[in-house]
């Protein structure tokens, strides 16, 4: 049984899925599907081998399938001015890391991964503030890996009741939502936001920082149990993010004004769509990774919007001092209690396949993390 059985029904019938048995269970959704099973230990079928000398980093064979993941040996760098090595532990796995081993991301030979926490394991010249042996989360390009080199800034030393594994569902997650609606948008408590696919982790971490500031939150999500989630968690409207039926209850929450910010991760005729419901002069905020529009087709239909395709890449490049100043912010929030961890699922590295795949089907809420270790405490490595 569900609270609204008949929106369920309804929604399923306009669906474009070919399914023709389906089930709904305690807010999910059921299809029959053909899947490769676990052994009788609980391990993966799609297990990857670990090399030797367990210094490897994880890599796709053959761009477009992901069964072709498989974790390769590879030679240690050398820190180098400036930067540190990090031994990892713990990697959070981004969208765009799916879009990567599918070859769909428009930057080609792009490495895998871009978040981690770990032990630094070696400091390069002129690091300060950091040292081996202290437990750090950062931004790391590359960081599906047993060893990673980062720069120095990037990083920041862990508080102890904050563990690797949890770490690890942070940087990105934090570093988007906050660059986005606190120095892009200027998100307070007299504006309103509307944040797509906000039972993601980059979702979940900017509904806690719209919160913080007091604004009225708008919000989609793609099941009725994601939905039941943001709930919970005092989000004030929750919405369908699988129709575009989102607007037009938008509109009418608010009287027609629509609201002062939006933190897109749509695709399609979502964009457009989200557009209509911006106010006068708002902030659309572009985090998606596929079917971006430019600056100009944003002005033909919204010319007084304010437009910020998002790219952290960027961000550290042209201001790598933000991204040391917001990681800094994180782990402060960390200890006040006013930064929660999102909720996240670990896989083992060597289930990456599984793990690719569990986000690829949209199967998560807030973060999916890959260990290196079970305990995510670090082990000697001689």
């Amino acid at each position: 049984p569900e609270e609204d059985e008949t929106d369920s029904l309804f929604s399923e019938i306009r669906s474009t899925q070919s399914d023709t048995q389906v089930a709904f269970r305690r807010g999910d959704r059921y299809a029959a599907r053909l899947t490769r099973g676990r052994f009788s230990d609980g391990s993966s079928a799609n297990r990857l081998d670990m090399p030797d000398s367990r210094i490897f980093h994880l890599d796709v064979v053959s761009p477009g399938l992901l069964d072709s993941l498989a974790l390769r040996p590879v030679p240690r760098g050398e820190p180098g001015p400036g930067e540190v090595e990090v031994r990892v532990f713990a990697t959070g796995l981004n969208f765009k890391d799916v879009l990567k081993a599918l070859g769909k991301y428009p930057i080609a030979d792009s490495p895998l991964g871009d978040e981690c926490a770990g032990v630094i394991s070696r400091v390069g010249e002129g690091v300060e503030g950091v040292q081996v042996g202290d437990r750090v989360a950062g931004m790391a390009s590359g960081s599906f890996r047993s060893y990673v080199i980062t720069r120095a800034d990037l990083v920041v030393t862990l508080p102890d009741s904050v563990s690797l594994t949890q770490a690890a569902a942070l940087p990105i997650a934090y570093l988007t939502a906050e660059y986005s609606l606190n120095h892009l948008a200027k998100l307070s408590h007299a504006k309103s936001v509307l944040i797509h696919s906000a039972a993601g982790g980059v979702g979940m971490m900017a509904a806690q920082l719209a919160q913080r500031a007091g604004a009225e939150i708008f919000a989609t999500a793609g099941s009725p149990r994601k939905r039941a989630l943001l709930r919970s968690l005092g989000v004030d409207h929750v919405m369908d993010s699988r129709t575009l039926d989102f607007a037009d209850e938008i509109m009418r929450l608010t009287d027609d004004r629509g609201v002062d910010v939006i933190l897109n991760s749509l695709a399609g005729d979502y964009i457009p769509k989200s557009l209509s419901v911006l106010t006068e002069r708002g902030s659309f905020l572009e985090i998606g990774r596929t079917d971006i529009w430019n600056a100009d087709q944003v002005a033909a239909l919204r010319p007084d919007a304010s437009y910020h395709p998002l790219y952290l890449g960027d961000v550290v490049d042209e201001d790598p001092g933000l991204i040391r100043e917001m990681l800094v912010s994180l782990v402060r929030g960390l200890e006040a209690g006013t930064v929660e961890i999102p909720p996240h699922r670990v896989f083992p590295i060597e289930e990456a396949i599984d793990a690719f795949r569990f986000m690829g089907q949209s199967k998560h809420v807030g973060k999916i993390v890959l260990s290196q270790e079970e305990t995510g405490k670090p082990r000697s490595d001689g």
